[in-house]
């Protein structure tokens, strides 16, 4: 899963309003965290936390 996180992070500056960011960062801190790469674990933890600041769009509005 650090793998695939890691590897999503560039297409979340494209794919702003993608609902699963929290869960595609949060699952690959949590992999980080288990394999003992508190490198990894920080940035995408940073990716989590910068996602959480954007504004949530309704695409019907």
């Amino acid at each position: 899963m650090l793998d695939c996180a890691w590897s999503l992070r560039w297409f979340a500056g494209r794919w702003i309003q993608w609902p699963y960011w929290p869960e595609v960062f949060g699952l690959g801190a949590k992999a980080g965290t288990a394999l003992g790469d508190p490198g990894h674990q920080a940035a995408l933890l940073r990716y989590l936390a910068v996602h959480h600041t954007i504004p949530q769009v309704d695409p019907e509005v």
